[in-house]
């Protein structure tokens, strides 16, 4: 959620919060919690902890891109829209992120090859939430109450389009990125790696909501796919 503007300024904040002899490491794969067992926990930090869950409406603005999304997805196999939610829930989503930062919650992000080789995609750290623990919505509401509301809205409209995905709401997870710039990037990539793996990969959307608020094209970094005919486009 960096553009290469603020890479220094990071990579100087990466060097302090992270002593080398303490930097987070990548961690092992885990489990992600049901959704039923995270809307719990949800409901608890509301009640329990007075935790403020804020709502995003989510379901209304899906249900007025839900068309032109789904012809995009069929059409060039992606859609991407500006200013989703607008730049509010965009700075708060971002603050929380940068906080975890801070607080050292990031570990390297890493990367298969063809080969299933792991390897550190440099200058790219990670961050995984699961809304499992009152500590994480304390610490993330907005960041959680976000994938809650994707997780409840849009599976169930792509699957009245199609019913063939059989897209579902079982499992429940957010991952955060940051690229501290100075060339950091992803690696040309699938996200669902099942192949790689040699097990079952159950990815079939990508949902990626860039916290960059007021970004604009001359601060630079893109996010570049290939579509279904081949073609590399920059969005």
């Amino acid at each position: 959620f960096l553009g290469p503007s603020e890479g220094e300024a990071m990579r100087r904040l990466l060097s302090r919060s992270f002593p080398s002899s303490r930097r987070p490491q990548k961690k092992l794969p885990r489990t992600a919690p049901s959704f039923s067992y995270a809307r719990e926990m949800c409901d608890r930090a509301q009640n329990e902890r007075r935790i403020i869950i804020p709502d995003f409406g989510v379901e209304e603005r899906l249900n007025e891109i839900i068309g032109e999304m789904w012809v995009g997805l069929q059409t060039a196999g992606f859609y991407t829209k500006e200013g989703f939610l607008g730049n509010d829930a965009c700075k708060n989503m971002r603050g929380e992120s940068e906080s975890l930062f801070l607080n050292g919650k990031f570990f390297q992000s890493q990367s298969l090859t063809s080969s299933g080789r792991h390897f550190s995609k440099p200058g790219v750290h990670a961050c995984e939430l699961d809304g499992s623990s009152y500590e994480e919505w304390e610490a993330a509401p907005h960041l959680l109450a976000y994938t809650r509301e994707v997780i409840l809205t849009l599976p169930a409209m792509l699957n009245n389009l199609q019913p063939s995905l059989n897209m579902s709401t079982r499992l429940y997870g957010t991952k955060l990125a940051v690229a501290t710039g100075n060339g950091s990037k992803y690696p040309k990539h699938v996200d669902n790696n099942g192949e790689v793996l040699g097990e079952p990969d159950l990815r079939k959307l990508t949902f990626i909501y860039y916290l960059n608020p007021g970004w604009r094209a001359e601060n630079g970094g893109a996010l570049r796919v290939w579509d279904r005919g081949g073609t590399c486009v920059d969005t």
